[in-house]
């Protein structure tokens, strides 16, 4: 049928020839089909046997002489179709001439997909966490925790003598020298208590540290002993 052909000049003939050999582009299959004819030139003219591509296929049309699978993160449904779907975000299809929407699988625990047509999930990067499936955006660690490591689930507290005040951060700040903190998931320096007299402390410290015998600290917030 003519439908079956894209005419870009000259008259719509219901029949396979529809150009001369001299203007090849001036004729040919529609859009998600192929020419199955494998010698199309005949006494100076241009025959089409256009077909549908088969479902997970594709093609631009013209003179196309066979159908392309759709790429990795994309499907097709349906036979001719002028282009494949793509995997919505939050899925990945990693193979070539999927047939369905049920070929894009669910990124897993610890990755995400932000866009549409995707042939992998990406990590969720250090500061972050993705803790479910299907996920189309990472979520940046709360105030008070971290994650150093990609692919995470889940962000740590800040551990003891440390704070973070900030989101989305792959590390905790340390308590200064001359301070500590028993606290967990820390979110403030508040928390970072000045030494008393007769202690003292280095960086990130849990707890301050009693002057030995034979020393002594009479001011607070020192770093060491006298």
């Amino acid at each position: 049928q003519v439908s079956n052909y894209k005419i870009a000049q000259g008259p719509q003939l219901p029949i396979d020839c529809v150009g001369p050999v001299n203007e090849p582009t001036s004729c040919g299959c529609m859009p998600g089909y192929e020419n199955k004819l494998n010698d199309d030139s005949f006494d100076g003219l241009f025959y089409f046997n256009c077909a549908k591509c088969d479902e997970g296929s594709t093609s631009s049309g013209g003179d196309s002489r066979e159908c392309q699978p759709c790429p990795p993160g994309e499907y097709g449904d349906e036979a001719g179709l002028e282009a494949c779907e793509p995997c919505r975000r939050g899925t990945f299809n990693g193979n070539a001439g999927a047939t369905s929407n049920t070929n894009c699988t669910a990124c897993p625990k610890g990755s995400y997909a932000p866009a549409k047509g995707s042939a992998k999930c990406q990590s969720c990067p250090p500061g972050s966490s993705c803790n479910s499936t299907g996920m189309e955006s990472y979520d940046k660690c709360p105030i008070g925790t971290y994650q150093s490591s990609e692919s995470r689930t889940k962000c740590d507290e800040c551990p003891r003598g440390s704070y973070q005040n900030k989101t989305g951060q792959a590390s905790c700040e340390l308590c200064p020298a001359g301070t500590c903190s028993e606290a967990y998931g820390s979110s403030s320096n508040g928390v970072c208590a000045l030494c008393g007299k007769g202690k003292s402390s280095q960086v990130g410290a849990s707890v301050c540290t009693s002057c030995p015998k034979g020393s002594f600290q009479d001011s607070a917030g020192q770093t060491k002993c006298k």
